[in-house]
């Protein structure tokens, strides 16, 4: 007696179709690879451009954050606004290095150019009431030259503040951070400088308490 099976064939995949099937396997595997690949270096790129974005924001708001709230002249305090093309001294009530104790602190900005590369310029911070010897250099910018320029209320760009001794303007009311390449000059810094009332008050009473007379 004849099995039933015995009339069909068991047939398997030949050598060819195995070949076939293993290129067809390896171009996708390549194609799948290269895309993730591109993909990776892509992101990777983006991360890269996005971090600098974000630290260059960052440093530009440290300049522009401890100028804007510089305290006008005040004789009593001792609270003074002073700057030359490369130097920026004032009393803030938010500086980078805070104290353990909120309280308005002396600082110094200076432009100069770095030892390394003299095509090289630094954005350099200080803490003045504690020595000046730590300091910061908060950026580095390629050019010949830098300089700080300010502006008062008639709109006029000076090199210095303030524009006389006695002057009722005791605070410019713009920064320019200037850079000169190639005999061109840019502004890469514009900061405001609020002199607002409040201020004041902050130095003679920083944590806002009703004091007793």
């Amino acid at each position: 007696m004849k099995s039933a099976l015995d009339g069909c064939r068991v047939r398997g995949f030949t050598l060819m179709e195995m070949l076939v099937a293993l290129a067809v396997t390896s171009m996708l595997v390549a194609l799948l690879m290269g895309s993730l690949y591109y993909g990776t270096r892509i992101q990777a790129g983006l991360a890269d451009e996005l971090g600098l974005r974000e630290s260059t924001l960052r440093q530009s708001e440290w300049f522009a954050g401890t100028l804007r709230s510089c305290l006008p002249e005040d004789t009593e305090s001792g609270a003074r606004f002073v700057a030359t093309p490369h130097e920026i001294s004032c009393t803030t009530v938010t500086p980078l290095q805070a104290r353990a104790l909120p309280s308005p602190q002396r600082i110094r900005w200076l432009l100069r150019k770095s030892s390394d590369d003299s095509h090289v310029m630094e954005l350099v911070y200080q803490d003045v009431d504690q020595g000046g010897d730590k300091e910061l250099v908060v950026r580095r910018f390629t050019a010949e030259e830098a300089v700080f320029q300010f502006s008062g209320i008639d709109g006029q760009v000076r090199s210095g503040w303030p524009v006389a001794e006695n002057a009722p303007e005791t605070l410019p009311r713009l920064v320019y951070l200037s850079l000169t390449s190639g005999g061109k000059q840019v502004v890469a810094e514009v900061t405001s400088v609020l002199a607002d009332p409040w201020l004041l008050q902050e130095l003679k009473n920083p944590f806002g308490l009703e004091l007793p007379q």
